[in-house]
């Protein structure tokens, strides 16, 4: 017994016969989507076939076997879950807290100037783990704050939170959106693409009324098997920004306040000068947001066409 899935589709269905005869299942060919009721009508023709076996030879032993271990499998792949857009709901979260392959990452840190997060509670989403963005997930040794780890140190970290190739992540934080979207950004830059930011945060998921957990340290049974692979084209060097900052093609966008942007008030981190990188243009993500939450892609549109025409080279 054979059952071909390829990306949620079922693809052919084989049933081989002592004689050799093949059933094969075109109805469901490409487009349509397995679903429990296919499975039923296959487990169907499969009975009928068996039938043609004595209930003691070996040989329908051994299909039976294996046609209840092809819809144990079917049922766990069926339920991972593939993420398709960058920025999900708390509803869309919600409907989707029993996939068995997501992970639920807390990646709050307090925001510049501030020393601790905000205070929401001894309250968090269910399964939730703590995202260390300052300590496990930067390079600690480097010259600045929120240094990018290495590939090494990424993977090390990731494995140790339970993260597997397959895994469905999203993040969220204390803000509504801040932090996470940092660390979206850095699966994005290793190389794991089924992720997303939960648009709202914790807040929003509070301001729902959604079921809460007492927050806790979740004991990770084994590690994952992610490996990190950096992708080109995430991270800009300085030297590459002196050579960008007086070429038209690329627009350098800087998401601080406009108040930062201009000077008229001290940076938040002590020591760093106030002032901005020439030729740079000002996008404040909080004009990104409402509430916590990301703006609709259409409002989108209208911020960064007013920020700039260049839409094929934004560093940020």
């Amino acid at each position: 017994v054979g059952i071909d899935v390829i990306g949620g589709k079922l693809v052919e269905v084989n049933v081989m016969s002592p004689g050799g005869i093949t059933y094969i299942n075109k109805v469901y060919k490409s487009k349509v989507k397995v679903e429990e009721r296919v499975i039923d009508f296959l487990e169907s023709k499969v009975l009928d076939k068996l039938q043609a076996f004595d209930r003691r030879s070996r040989l329908r032993k051994t299909v039976e076997e294996a046609w209840f271990t092809l819809v144990s499998v079917y049922k766990e792949t069926m339920s991972e879950l593939i993420i398709k857009d960058s920025v999900v709901s708390v509803d869309w979260l919600h409907s989707n807290l029993e996939a068995s392959n997501l992970i639920i990452l807390d990646a709050s840190i307090p925001k510049v100037g501030k020393e601790d997060v905000p205070d929401l509670g001894e309250l968090h989403i269910a399964k939730t783990i703590f995202f260390d963005l300052k300590n496990k997930f930067s390079d600690t040794n480097g010259k600045f704050p929120n240094t990018c780890p290495s590939e090494k140190q990424f993977t090390k970290a990731a494995q140790e939170l339970g993260v597997n190739k397959n895994s469905a992540i999203v993040i969220y934080d204390s803000n509504g959106i801040y932090s996470s979207a940092r660390a979206w950004w850095l699966f994005k830059t290793f190389g794991h693409n089924n992720v997303a930011v939960l648009s709202g945060g914790l807040p929003e998921w509070k301001q729902k009324d959604l079921p809460l957990e007492k927050k806790q340290n979740h004991k990770i049974e084994n590690d994952g098997n992610f490996i990190a692979r950096y992708q080109k084209g995430f991270v800009l060097s300085f030297e590459d920004i002196i050579a960008i900052e007086n070429d038209s093609k690329f627009t350098i966008l800087d998401a601080r306040s406009e108040n930062r942007f201009i000077g008229r008030v001290e940076e938040p981190r002590k020591g760093l000068r106030s002032g901005r990188i020439p030729n740079s243009l000002n996008l404040p993500f909080d004009n990104l947001l409402q509430k916590g939450n990301l703006l609709s892609k259409d409002e989108l549109i209208i911020l960064f066409n007013n920020a700039t025409q260049n839409k094929e080279n934004l560093v940020f």
